[in-house]
C-alpha cells in the first residue's frame, strides 16, 4: 500500500507534480537472496498557496411582487346506481347411470327355440351440467372526473445587486524537490536461473515499477510495501518486492504450440505437447463431441485432468499425453468426433509478470470429424 505523508508550511498546500523526471537503475541478479538499489532526483514541482483578493461578488435582491397564473388540474366526483343484474354460468356435466329391465332372449339352437332371462344391462349417459345463476344488486359507484381551472398567485421577483467582497484564491508556485528512494528485493524460486536483470524505475508520482531485460526468463513481482514520506522539499520512498525468476523455455514449453499428432481410440485420447518439465502445472481440457443422426443420440464428453489423472511420457519430439478412458469411467460408441484439447499452465507464483509482450498460457487444438472404429 503506498502511503503519502505531507507537511505545509504555514500556508494550506496542494501539490502538483507535473515536470518532473525519473531515474532508474538496473538491477542485475547473479544467485544473490537479497539486493537493495537506491535511486535519487530531483526536478521542479508546481504548489498552491491559498492568497485572499479584492473581488466582486453578487446576490439576489427581492424588488416586488408579480401575479403568476397557470392551470391546475382539479377533480369533480360523479356518481351513479347500476343496474340490477343476473350473473349465470353453467355447473360442471356428470354422468347418470341405470339398470335396465331383464329381458328373455330367445333363438334357434339345432333346429330348436330356445330361450333364455337375460338380466338388465346398467346404462350410462353424460349429462350437461344444470344453468346457474346469480342476482347482482345494484350498486352507486362514483368517479373522479378531472377538469382544469386557472390559479392565481403573488410570486415575489428578485434583482441582482453587486457589491465588493474578499475571496480565496489558490496561487502557484515552483519550488525544487528532491525525491530518494531506497527499494529492498527479496528473491525466491530461482533454481533455473543463474543470470539475469531489470530495470528498477523511480518515477515522479514516487512510484517503483519493473521493466524485465532478459526475454528468456519471466520476472514476476509482488509489491509487499511502498510508502513515501515529504520531509521539507524531500520526498522519501521506501519499499520492499519479492521476486520470483523462471525460464521461460521449460515453465512455457507445454504451451508453446497447440497439441500435434491427435489420436482417438475407444480406449484412449493420445497426443503430443513440448516438453512437460513441471508436471503439477499442467492441465489438459477435452471434448469429444458426436451430433445426432437417425440411427444415434448425440455424445458430449468433457473432462478437465491434471498430471495424476494423465500418462506423461518424454519423448524426442516433447511429451506424449494419454488419456486412458477406462481409468476415468469414460465409454464411447464408434462414431465420427470433433474434438477440442485446451492445454495449459498454471504458474503458481505471486506477483505481475513484468516482461514485455503477452504471456501465452494456454493453447487450443481442434479435429474435426475424427472417425473412430
Amino acid at each position: 500500500m503506498k502511503k503519502v505523508l505531507v507537511s505545509c508550511f504555514i500556508f494550506a498546500c496542494i501539490f502538483s507534480s507535473n515536470l518532473l523526471a525519473s531515474t532508474s537503475k538496473t538491477l542485475v541478479f547473479k544467485g544473490q537472496v537479497q539486493e537493495s538499489v537506491a535511486l535519487n532526483f530531483s526536478g521542479d514541482e508546481t504548489r498552491f498557496r491559498d492568497q485572499v483578493v479584492d473581488s466582486t461578488c453578487t446576490r439576489q435582491v427581492p424588488n416586488g411582487t408579480e401575479q403568476v397564473c397557470e392551470e391546475e388540474t382539479r377533480y369533480r366526483q360523479d356518481c351513479q346506481w347500476t343496474r340490477e343484474s343476473e350473473e349465470c354460468h353453467y355447473g360442471d356435466s356428470e354422468i347418470q347411470c341405470h339398470e335396465s329391465s331383464p329381458e328373455i332372449v330367445c333363438n334357434i339352437e339345432n333346429g330348436r327355440r330356445i330361450c333364455r332371462n337375460e338380466p338388465g344391462r346398467r346404462i350410462c349417459e353424460t349429462v350437461p351440467g344444470r344453468r346457474i345463476c346469480t342476482r347482482i344488486p345494484s350498486e352507486y359507484i362514483c368517479h373522479d372526473i378531472p377538469y382544469s381551472e386557472t390559479v392565481c398567485h403573488n410570486e415575489t421577483t428578485y434583482e441582482t445587486q453587486s457589491y465588493a467582497c474578499k475571496k480565496t484564491i489558490s496561487v502557484p508556485y515552483t519550488v525544487k524537490v528532491n525525491h530518494a528512494a531506497d527499494i529492498d528485493f527479496t528473491f525466491v524460486n530461482t533454481i533455473d536461473v543463474k543470470e539475469t536483470s531489470f530495470d528498477v524505475i523511480y518515477d515522479e508520482n514516487n512510484d517503483i515499477s519493473l521493466v524485465a531485460k532478459d526475454p528468456s526468463i519471466l520476472v514476476f513481482a509482488e509489491k509487499q510495501i511502498l510508502e513515501t514520506t515529504l520531509t521539507g522539499n524531500t520526498y522519501k520512498t521506501s519499499g520492499a518486492f519479492k521476486i520470483t525468476l523462471l525460464a521461460k523455455e521449460k515453465v512455457l514449453s507445454p504451451v508453446k504450440a497447440p497439441a500435434d499428432k491427435v489420436e482417438l481410440t475407444l480406449d484412449e485420447l493420445e497426443f503430443v505437447v513440448g516438453k512437460v518439465f513441471d508436471p503439477s502445472a499442467f492441465k489438459v481440457t477435452f471434448t469429444l463431441f458426436a451430433k445426432s443422426d437417425f440411427f444415434h443420440r448425440s455424445v458430449n464428453v468433457t473432462k478437465t485432468l491434471t498430471a495424476k489423472d494423465l500418462e506423461l511420457v518424454d519423448t524426442f519430439e516433447g511429451t506424449s499425453v494419454k488419456v486412458n478412458f477406462k481409468a476415468l469411467g469414460i465409454s464411447i460408441p464408434k462414431r465420427k468426433y470433433d474434438i477440442t484439447i485446451d492445454t495449459s499452465v498454471e504458474l503458481n507464483v505471486d506477483g505481475e509478470v513484468v516482461n514485455d509482450g503477452e504471456l501465452v498460457l494456454k493453447q487450443t487444438k481442434k479435429v474435426t470429424q475424427f472417425k473412430v472404429n
